[in-house]
Formats: C-alpha cells, structure tokens, sequence
C-alpha cells in the first residue's frame, strides 16, 4: 500500500522507499476532499491482503493436492515456501 508523507522541501525525504513522486498540496488537502486524511503521525495500513472468507474443504483438497504434486515434481526445497504464503 503506497503512503504519502507531507514534509517541508528543506527536510530529507530519501528513506521512504525506491520511489518518490512529489506533487502539490491540493492534491491531499482535506479542505478540497472529506476523504483526504491528514495525520501528525504515521498511520498503519495494512501490507498484505487479509482474507475474507474460508474456502470450502473440497477447495482446500485441490490446493493440497496441487501443492504435493508440484513438490512430487521439483522437489519440496524448491516450494516449501509455498507452505507458508
């Protein structure tokens, strides 16, 4: 989820990520749009997707059995990974 910071152009703004994209202040401005939120501090977004609902058994049985298979096939080093994602 992508962040905006509101700084002053003489403060660093150099350690916030491997993209910078500077734009006016009306673009966030709370006065201009009630959904732009302005905040003294940061705020916490969530980073990864949550999930919503539960799939069915005969779902998860597929998912299992395609995870084994593909293990069967290119070795469990190569996805273990996988297990926890």
């Amino acid at each position: 989820m992508p962040s905006i910071a509101v700084t002053r152009a003489e403060l660093s703004h150099d350690e916030f990520g491997d993209i910078t994209v500077i734009f006016g202040r009306d673009t966030i401005d709370p006065q201009k749009r009630k959904e732009n939120k302005v905040y003294s501090k940061d705020g916490w977004t969530p980073t990864v997707p949550q999930i919503e609902y539960k799939p069915s058994e005969k779902v998860q049985k597929r998912i299992h059995d395609k995870y084994y298979a593909l293990a069967r096939e290119v070795g469990y080093e190569t996805v273990k990974l996988l297990a926890n994602a």
